[in-house]
């Protein structure tokens, strides 16, 4: 039993037993970190990676000195091409740029191309799209008999191209790519140049053949083998979800399609097999109408659309509730806001319209609780926010109402409708400085506004900041000279301040706005009187004379201005009895 064990060890210590342990680990090591990287534990990948290569090294130098024959080249490669890999999921770039250039440089290994597509990848990443097309053809030279292999390197050059802005060249790499192996991808991508190169007839053909390449078809759907390059560099990646990739593919076109091609033709090639993606069309296609004002057409399509599909009557009861309200057909707006309700209950759109029915009938409350429950179905509903905002003006909570304003503009802080509710609010709340502040924001991206600098100048002249108010005025005043309040207190603030002569100017302006108001002219004449400039100001007075022969503070003022500068009078007395009497 003693010598069985002694054999034992010394078989333990022999330098091939010890070679074959170490080669146990690194296997084990390479299984662990091919796990822990699937599982998103990349840190802890890269140490057990290079753990790896520390045994490999380990290895070879046993192997060395007790000349033993050299390490499996297929290790060697296994180690080295699982630590690029560690490097590059941890987004040390240029570590793995080095060691993938070191496995390039061992020619004859069949893996060889992967490393290839793996360093035009993160050129590819680096926007080093001439290196990477380099990479990629080195790649598809190694390859030549794995037609798959290549239709992938070949969308990847495409779209390398692309990015150059090499259209034609994208293009020529898409279509090889589609012949040899399509896919709804590459077919997306192809349909993007061709669009972008305005090939109206190539572009048709390319949604025609997307549409014809059906979901289970062995070619149409890429089998992840080569998912680094696919998570990395398709157009269509950046643009949509891995998930339902046919359909979002299919749809992302037909819509860039739409704008090109006869809206009949479009939905005609859809229906082959994608009826439910026609109707999405068709919807999208009159809520454009919609908006161009085209209400008829919309409203036909949308009709149609509905006794369709059960999938389509939700959105499409929603909009044309929208459609009847806008038009005052609050009844019948109702039915169908109902209908949208009823076949979707957590449909926030059309909870708003219903909201918006409730609002328009002054029932707040109701309305209200709708917007609530649309905020609660989908939480940034910038609408119903709004409209909540609304409400709870129209319920004196004014509190409320700001809240719900200040939540929008979170959301949306651009939106200059969202910050003046929240300053008019605030003035009317008698929160002066709060509403100064708001109207402030609003006037930094509106400063051509001229109410919201008349506000904020009426705000500055309630603070008894005269000056900054008189800026205001003016400012309101030069991008909107025709405001007779804004003319009217810039007017009445140079009276006040004795400078008769700038007052003259604006009330001349008022006179233009409102010839058949005397009150205008009276004022440009008692300005030139204050001056002392009692001949202009008789002349200015004798003409509202002749156009308003009984107005009586004109014939007062005709008489003052006689004996001011020893005129006749009498007559002008005589008439001012007249009227008097």
């Amino acid at each position: 039993m003693g010598g069985n064990r002694n054999e034992k060890v010394e078989e333990e210590l022999c330098p091939r037993s010890v070679a074959r342990n170490l080669e146990h680990q690194i296997n084990t090591l390479l299984d662990d970190t091919a796990v822990l990287t699937k599982d998103g534990n990349f840190q802890e990948a890269l140490e057990k990676a290079k753990l790896a290569v520390k045994i490999l090294e380990s290895l070879k130098k046993q192997r060395q000195d007790h000349s033993l024959s050299d390490v499996n080249i297929e290790l060697t490669f296994a180690v080295w091409f699982s630590m690029a890999l560690a490097y590059e999921t941890n987004d040390l770039l240029e570590d793995a740029v080095k060691t993938y250039t070191f496995l390039a440089k061992q020619r004859g290994h069949p893996l060889s191309s992967r490393v290839r597509i793996n360093l035009g990848n993160i050129y590819y990443a680096q926007h080093e799209y001439p290196t990477a097309i380099k990479m990629y053809k080195m790649a598809m030279d190694q390859t030549r008999n794995d037609r798959k292999a290549v239709a992938s390197i070949r969308r990847n050059m495409g779209n390398a191209f692309f990015r150059l802005g090499h259209l034609r060249d994208a293009v020529k790499n898409f279509e090889e790519s589609m012949n040899t192996h399509p896919n709804h991808q590459t077919g997306f991508n192809l349909l993007i140049c061709h669009l972008a190169l305005g090939d109206a007839e190539n572009t048709k053909k390319d949604l025609t053949k997307l549409v014809k390449l059906r979901r289970d078809s062995p070619s149409s759907i890429d089998d992840g083998g080569e998912e680094c390059m696919d998570e990395t560099t398709t157009i269509f990646n950046e643009i949509n979800t891995k998930d339902e990739t046919t359909n979002r593919a299919l749809f992302a076109a037909a819509r860039l399609v739409a704008r090109s091609m006869d809206s009949k033709e479009l939905i005609s090639i859809l229906q082959d097999g994608h009826e439910h993606l026609a109707m999405k069309i068709e919807h999208e296609q009159a809520i454009h109408r919609l908006i161009n004002n085209d209400l008829k057409t919309a409203v036909k399509t949308l009709k149609s659309l509905e006794t369709k599909s059960r999938e389509m009557r939700a959105p499409v009861a929603t909009n044309l509730s929208l459609v009847h309200f806008l038009e005052g057909d609050v009844d019948i707006a109702s039915s169908y806001a109902d209908i949208a309700l009823g076949a979707d209950r957590y449909n926030a759109k059309a909870l708003v319209n219903k909201g918006n029915i409730f609002f328009a009938n002054e029932h707040y409350s109701s309305a209200k609780d709708l917007y609530l429950e649309a905020i609660g179905v989908e939480a940034n509903c910038a609408q119903a926010i709004f409209n909540l905002g609304l409400s709870y003006v129209r319920l004196h909570e004014p509190e409320e109402a700001i809240r719900a304003f200040e939540k929008l503009y979170s959301i949306t802080p651009n939106n200059p409708t969202v910050i003046y509710q929240i300053a008019d609010i605030n003035e009317n709340q008698g929160e002066t400085q709060s509403a100064m502040k708001w109207f402030n924001v609003l006037a930094a991206s509106r400063s051509s506004d001229s109410t919201i600098l008349s506000r904020l100048a009426y705000l500055f002249s309630k603070t008894k900041d005269e000056a900054q108010s008189l800026h205001y005025h003016l400012e309101s005043f030069r991008h909107f000279p025709v405001d007779l309040d804004v003319i009217a207190w810039i007017g009445a603030w140079f009276i006040q301040q004795e400078m008769f002569e700038k007052s003259i100017y604006f009330f001349q302006q008022a006179a233009l706005i409102q010839p058949n108001e005397i009150k205008w002219g009276l004022m440009v004449a008692s300005a030139h009187r204050r001056t002392g400039n009692l001949s202009t100001a008789f002349n200015e007075s004798e003409r509202l004379h002749r156009q308003f022969p009984h107005n009586v503070e004109c014939l007062r003022s005709l008489i003052i201005l006689c004996k001011a500068i020893h005129k006749p009078f009498h007559v002008y007395e005589e008439k001012l009895e007249k009227l008097i009497d």
